[in-house]
C-alpha cells in the first residue's frame, strides 16, 4: 500500500513556511511546483513555475524517488529558490543567504524536525549547526565590525550559514513568534501603504521593527553577526522610548559564545575539521578566500593570542549593550499572539470568526445555560467567548413528557399525563430566532435538519400557559 504521508508532509511543511512569512496558509496556487528533468531549465538553479532544479537520469532505473519521499536533506536547493520567489525582506547583502531560511521554517516549524538538524541541511556543507555557525562568525575576518557583503569571493554572507545565522539564533533563543510577528507587521504595513522594501532595508528601521516584534533588544545579536547600527544613539533612544528592553536570554547566549571561540590552535583545528573533514586533503589547493581553503589557511596561523583578541571583541560587545551585566528578567515575553487578534461571534447558532490566521479549529462546550466557544487559529492563538442561553424560564411541564433529551433526529411529546391540549409548538434558537413551527397535533417533531446545539422547545397550551423546555441535539 502506498502511503500519502510524504505528500501530507510537503503540505504541512509549506504551511509552516507560509505562517512564518505571513502568507496565505492554504494558497490558491502551488507554493513549490517542482519537476525533475534531464537538464535543469536555465543551466543554473533558479525559480520557476514549475521549478526545474532536479536533474534526472532516465537510464538510472529505478533511480531516486524525488519529491515523493517528502521534504528532507535533499531539498535545500528547491527551498533556496523558493526563498527567492517568496521575496522575503532582508538586511543588505542577504539576497543569497536568507533564502536558505525557508528550509528551516519548513523542517523545524512545519515538521518539528530538530532545529540543529534543520540548520545543518539548510545549505551546504551540512556540517554547520547553530554553535558552529556562531564560531564561524566569531573567527571571521571582520568580527567586531561590519560583515563583508562585497559580493566577491571575500563575501561573508552569501551562500553561507553565517549569513543568516542571526535569524536561526532568534529562533533558538526566542522561538518563531518574533519573526512571524515581524513579517506579519510588514504585511500589515504594506496593506496600509507603507512599503519597507525587500532588499537593502534601512538597517536601523529593520533593527527597531524586529526588536519590537520580539519585545527584546536584538542589537547585541546583530552586532555579533556584523550588522551595526547606522545611528547608534538615535536607535538606542528609540528603543528606550517604545519600551524595548535588554534581554536576559540574549545576554546568556552571548555568555555561551565566549566558550565557542576556539581558545588556541588545537581548538581551532578541531572546529575546522568538524565543519570541513577534508581540511588537509582539499584545503591547501582550494580558494583561500572562503570555505575549506580559508579554514586551512587560518589553521596555520590561529593561536592563543588571536583567541584572546577575539574574546576581547566579544566581551566589548557584551559590555556595550549590557553595561550593568545581566539584565533583570525571568524569561521571554509571550509575543506569539501579539498580532493575531481573534474575534468570535455567534449569529443564528453559527460561529463567526474574524482575525487570526485561517484555518480555525472551533470547539463548543455547553454547561447549564452557558455555551463556551473556543477558537484556535493556525498559529495556535486562542480566543474564548461565552454566550448565555435564552433566559426563558422553564415552567412546570404540566404532566407533559418530552423525550429523548438529548436527541438526535426526533423529539416525542407525550400528553398522557396532561389534561390540557397543546395549542402550538415551535423551536427557538438560544438567540430567540424561531426556527421551526409545528401543528398542535404533532407528537413527533423532526429535528434532523438542525445543527448540534442547545435549543428551546416552546409549547403553547390551550389555557394560555407557555412551557419552555431546553433540548440538546447531539449526533
Amino acid at each position: 500500500m502506498i502511503s500519502n504521508k510524504p505528500l501530507l508532509d510537503w503540505e504541512t511543511a509549506l504551511r509552516g513556511v507560509n505562517s512564518i512569512v505571513a502568507r496565505q496558509i492554504i494558497p490558491d496556487k502551488h507554493n513549490m511546483y517542482m519537476i525533475a528533468d534531464v537538464d535543469i531549465r536555465t543551466g543554473v538553479y533558479s525559480i520557476g513555475y514549475p521549478m526545474s532544479n532536479t536533474p534526472l537520469n532516465y537510464t538510472d532505473v529505478p533511480g531516486p524517488a524525488y519529491f515523493i519521499n517528502g521534504p528532507g536533506p535533499d531539498d535545500e536547493v528547491n527551498f533556496h529558490e523558493t526563498g527567492h520567489a517568496l521575496a522575503i525582506s532582508k538586511f543588505a547583502g542577504e539576497e543569497e543567504a536568507l533564502v536558505n531560511f525557508p528550509y528551516i521554517m519548513a523542517m523545524n516549524y512545519g515538521l518539528n524536525v530538530d532545529l540543529n538538524e534543520a540548520v545543518n541541511y539548510s545549505f551546504v556543507p551540512n556540517t554547520f549547526d547553530i554553535d558552529k555557525t556562531a564560531t564561524h562568525r566569531m573567527v571571521s575576518n571582520t568580527f567586531g565590525s561590519e560583515r563583508n557583503i562585497s559580493n566577491t569571493v571575500n563575501d561573508e554572507v552569501r551562500y553561507q550559514h553565517r549569513g543568516y545565522g542571526h535569524y536561526f539564533e532568534i529562533v533558538n533563543m526566542l522561538g518563531w513568534c518574533p519573526l512571524r510577528n515581524f513579517w506579519k507587521q510588514e504585511s500589515i504595513d504594506f496593506e496600509n501603504g507603507i512599503d519597507h522594501g525587500i532588499n537593502d532595508q534601512n538597517i536601523d528601521s529593520r533593527i527597531i521593527r524586529m526588536s519590537v516584534a520580539a519585545q527584546a533588544d536584538l542589537r547585541p545579536l546583530f552586532h555579533v553577526f556584523g550588522i551595526l547600527p547606522q545611528d547608534s544613539i538615535a536607535l538606542q533612544d528609540t528603543l528606550a522610548q517604545i519600551g524595548v528592553l535588554p534581554s536576559l536570554t540574549i545576554y546568556n547566549r552571548l555568555q555561551d559564545y565566549l566558550d565557542l571561540i576556539p581558545e588556541d590552535n588545537t581548538a581551532f583545528v578541531n572546529y575546522a575539521l568538524s565543519v570541513y573533514p577534508n581540511l588537509y586533503t582539499d584545503g591547501p589547493t582550494e580558494a583561500p578566500e572562503y570555505g575549506v581553503g580559508w579554514h586551512y589557511l587560518k589553521s596555520l596561523t590561529y593561536d592563543a593570542a588571536e583567541a584572546q583578541n577575539r574574546t576581547a571583541i566579544l566581551q566589548s560587545i557584551i559590555d556595550l549593550y549590557f553595561p550593568n551585566g545581566a539584565p533583570a528578567g525571568n524569561g521571554n515575553p509571550d509575543v506569539c499572539c501579539l498580532l493575531d487578534t481573534l474575534n468570535v461571534d455567534m449569529v443564528n447558532e453559527e460561529v463567526l470568526v474574524t482575525g487570526g490566521v485561517k484555518p480555525y479549529e472551533i470547539s463548543i462546550d455547553t454547561t447549564g445555560n452557558v455555551k463556551t466557544v473556543t477558537v484556535v487559529d493556525f498559529d495556535g492563538c486562542e480566543s474564548t467567548a461565552q454566550y448565555t442561553l435564552s433566559g426563558l424560564v422553564e415552567a412546570d411541564m404540566k404532566g407533559i413528557k418530552i423525550y429523548p433529551n438529548p436527541a438526535s433526529t426526533e423529539i416525542y411529546i407525550d400528553l398522557t399525563g396532561s389534561s390540557t391540549p397543546i395549542e402550538g409548538l415551535q423551536i427557538v434558537s438560544i438567540n430567540g430566532q424561531v426556527l421551526k413551527h409545528f401543528r398542535n397535533s404533532d407528537s413527533r417533531i423532526d429535528i434532523s435538519t438542525l445543527n448540534e446545539g442547545v435549543y428551546i422547545l416552546q409549547i403553547e397550551m390551550a389555557d394560555g400557559v407557555q412551557i419552555n423546555k431546553r433540548v440538546l441535539i447531539l449526533r
